[in-house]
């Protein structure tokens, strides 16, 4: 009972959390057009560091960006992968902005200025 009371309440954490991500993002959003620019190029330049592979054993793909601790993702496809890993990816992403957390630079990208007051 307290097993099943405890997965409703991680479900219902996770939810509010991705509606604050969104919020977040939105935010991000109405500050200018080239920050929004910014966070997408980044996740576009992460992405392109990407590593898949097959796990044979359960017949799914698994994902990872190596140089980004905790972005993975598994589906069925390969394509159904990436698009999980960009979400998570995303997730992340929102995560480490929302909360100030650090977030390492790739390509020259530095998505920790947008954090900075203007």
């Amino acid at each position: 009972m307290l097993e099943n009371l405890a997965k409703i309440d991680h479900s219902h954490n996770l939810q509010k959390l991705k509606v604050k991500q969104k919020g977040f993002i939105a935010k991000i959003q109405h500050k200018g057009e080239g920050k929004l620019t910014m966070l997408a190029s980044y996740i576009d330049q992460a992405m392109e560091l990407a590593f898949y592979e097959i796990i044979e054993d359960d017949e799914i793909y698994w994902g990872e960006i190596p140089s980004l601790q905790g972005v993975w993702a598994s589906h069925k496809t390969l394509e159904g992968c990436r698009r999980e890993l960009r979400e998570a990816l995303s997730d992340w992403l929102a995560l480490r902005l929302h909360l100030g957390l650090m977030i390492p630079v790739i390509a020259g990208i530095n998505l920790n200025e947008l954090t900075k007051p203007v």
